[in-house]
């Protein structure tokens, strides 16, 4: 079918300048993006801070009543906040992360932990003074800032999940990990010098948080609805009537204090936790976050992305964040300003400002659509679970030509204004030569479902699927053969620039490329195993991939070299379209749509200095070879790195390296004296990340 920039940060001295979407790839829907928030902190009434997934840190100076994207760091989880005040800002996640700021978020530093154990909690008493917490009984702490953390032992492998002060001396920390077991609790009463680890009687599982308006008031929340009551004296269990898993507790007052957790769950306490009163809220995705500056104004974030506020108390609760959120799974322009984005539910939505706003359109059926196709600013077709439709309106209005119980298409192309085809489940493909007036089955090898299609004439075609299936069409259809691609995995699209070059992209990072129109298909290396589900080429060397977790691959010389891309979105992506000379659309599940100007780094605004640009890459040298060349190869972000080498078929010729591999470039040494003369392909991979080079060895 045809269709940001990097900051990976672990040393003291690295600044990042914040970024603003617009640059690179950017979200149109949800807005102001949608990756799963994990915290939410206020340093005033005005200014706050929200962090999640993908290393989303976004920032609000209005009370929330706006948000922006602050920073960016790639495939980085965020969990726990601490905003000393207006300035200073304190960020924690996976792999031992500590990142601060402490000019309001226009910088953040990342600071060197020391440890790449999961952190969870921090609490700071002072801009200087500070704690984390985190996976295996890790418990670090600073007095100037961060500028050094220092680990403190507690002897104990225990997982830390929050650290709260009680006052200047007083601390606690909570965590835990199985369900039947007591909650884990450590305290200190001289300033984390010595602790002292405590057991609540009669209590089990594990606990998320811990908060304390004073020294004889605290709450500490978790797993099954659990919370825990602190009355100067101790600990005790109280009644919550829910068995929802509580994230996060905000105790603003003496008195009056809110707890979040799993199912939308929001639990209010006007007694200093004695008793709690469920408040509803219009969402059932979980809470992970809240924040009260005083009992009236609030703020939840969910996994979903969004930003809640109430202003009276939890009484009523409003998003401040905008979007739909349902599966997005194919998307066209008619125009360059006009276009549809089609998914789950017969839910789909337009544009007619080139993107800048996506309005959702009432479902006209409770069936998934799939595929998109427009014939001219007019006229375009649909397809999904429920036939096929049409529209010539662009989109406006769509009216169904074609349905049928046991009918499930999933991509749809028109090689002119009369001769169309579809496909689908059990084998099916079916054509149209009155532009789609009528429709009829044809005769196919039986091969499951067919996922993608392609036409490059009226006459000449291929569709994919299942199996590892490429048939293909000299006559319109009437006789469909088999290409063989000698793989097992599912393929799921095709594009063809020509009558002769094309690209197919499926299951566990395969990319299969023909220069002869499918008598000879050739693995270029993907560097990632994650599913691929689309391709697009707005050029002869020029293309995106996109796939699960938000795979975003492109090329620029044909596909010799595939270099992952940062979608600053961890959902996966179903569809990719070039519009116009510059302009690449990406859609996919949690309603995600993604655009990027030619789909490159961003260019600083002006008067911004350009920050260093860490990234993935992979070389050699000599290039041409013989026998043995050196590869080099940077990594950003220090963790676990595979380096091997592949034929033109994709298979597996030497394994050079699978291990951990520190922050830099490294080398190492490929002998191919028992090889034959050919062009071979490294391969460079670690987590959800994968780059790769052409090999050329002469003899």
């Amino acid at each position: 079918m045809r269709s940001f920039l990097v900051f990976v940060l672990l040393t003291l001295t690295v600044i990042v300048p914040s970024l603003v979407w617009g640059q690179g790839w950017q979200w149109q829907n949800p807005l102001p993006q949608g990756n799963p928030l994990r915290d939410i902190a206020f340093s005033d009434d005005s200014t706050g801070w929200a962090v999640g997934d993908f290393g989303t840190i976004m920032r609000t100076t209005n009370g929330g009543a706006a948000w922006t994207f602050m920073a960016l760091h790639e495939r980085q989880m965020f969990t726990r906040l601490a905003a000393v005040d207006s300035h200073h800002v304190w960020a924690v996640g996976d792999s031992g992360v500590i990142m601060r700021t402490s000019d309001g978020g226009a910088n953040w530093h990342a600071q060197t932990s020391g440890t790449m154990r999961d952190l969870h909690g921090l609490a700071f008493r002072t801009a200087d003074v500070g704690w984390v917490v985190g996976d295996g009984g890790t418990v670090l702490h600073t007095t100037d800032g961060g500028e050094n953390w220092l680990p403190v032992d507690l002897s104990t492998t225990d997982d830390f999940a929050a650290i709260a002060y009680a006052n200047d001396q007083t601390l606690w920390i909570v965590g835990g990990y199985v369900q039947f077991d007591p909650p884990v609790m450590y305290h200190s009463e001289d300033g984390g010098a010595h602790w002292t680890h405590y057991t609540p009687f009669g209590t089990h599982g594990w606990l998320s948080d811990v908060q304390f308006y004073n020294d004889t008031t605290g709450l500490a929340v978790g797993r099954n609805g659990l919370v825990l009551r602190f009355a100067g004296n101790g600990w005790e269990q109280v009644p919550t009537g829910t068995g929802s898993t509580l994230r996060e507790v905000a105790l603003p007052t003496a008195t009056s204090g809110w707890c979040v957790g799993h199912d939308g769950m929001i639990l209010h306490t006007t007694d200093g936790g004695a008793s709690w009163v469920q408040q509803p809220v219009g969402t059932t995705y979980p809470f992970w976050g809240v924040a009260f500056r005083d009992s009236l104004s609030g703020y939840g974030v969910t996994t979903d992305g969004q930003v809640w506020h109430t202003a009276d108390g939890g009484n009523a609760w409003a998003r401040q964040t905008n979007g739909e959120i349902f599966a997005l799974r194919g998307v066209a322009f008619a125009t360059a300003t006009t276009g549809c984005a089609v998914g789950a539910n017969g839910q789909y939505m337009r544009t007619t400002d080139g993107g800048q706003t996506w309005d959702p359109r009432p479902s006209q059926s409770p069936y998934d659509s799939q595929g998109i196709t427009f014939l001219d600013s007019l006229r375009g077709w649909r397809v999904g679970a429920d036939g096929i439709w049409h529209t010539t309106t662009a989109g406006d209005t769509w009216s169904r030509v074609l349905s049928g119980e046991s009918l499930f298409l999933r991509d749809v192309d028109f090689a002119d204004t009369t001769y169309g085809w579809a496909v689908g489940d059990a084998s099916t493909i079916m054509h149209t030569t009155n532009g789609g007036g009528s429709w009829h089955y044809q005769n196919v090898i039986s091969v499951g479902s067919f996922t993608g299609v392609d036409f490059v004439s009226t006459g000449k075609g291929w569709a994919v699927g299942d199996g590892g299936s490429i048939l293909a069409t000299v006559d319109t259809g009437f006789t469909w053969t088999r290409q063989p691609t000698g793989l097992p995995y599912t393929l799921n699209d095709i594009t063809f620039l020509d009558s002769l070059t094309a690209w197919v992209v499926g299951v566990g990072g395969t990319i299969l490329h023909t220069t002869d129109a499918g008598q000879h298909w050739l693995a270029q290396a993907s560097g990632v195993q994650t599913q691929l589900r689309a391709v697009a080429f707005r050029s002869a060397t020029e293309g995106w991939i996109v796939g699960d977790g938000g795979t975003i691959l492109h090329t620029t010389n044909a596909g010799e070299q595939w270099a992952t891309m940062v979608s600053g979105c961890i959902y996966d992506l179903w569809a990719v379209t070039c519009v116009g000379p510059d302009q690449i659309w990406a859609v996919g599940a949690h309603g995600t749509i993604l655009y990027s100007v030619g789909g490159s780094a961003f260019t600083p605004p002006s008067g911004r200095r350009t920050p260093a640009v860490l990234s993935y890459s992979l070389s050699a040298y000599p290039n041409p070879f013989n026998p043995q060349t050196t590869l080099s190869f940077d990594v950003p972000v220090s963790g676990r790195v595979a380096v091997a080498v592949y034929d033109v078929g994709g298979r597996l010729v030497q394994s050079l390296a699978d291990g951990f591999y520190a922050r830099g470039q490294h080398d190492l040494s490929f002998d191919a004296s028992t090889l034959p003369s050919g062009v071979y392909f490294a391969r460079l991979s670690g987590k959800n990340f994968g780059t790769s080079a052409k090999l050329v060895l002469l003899k």
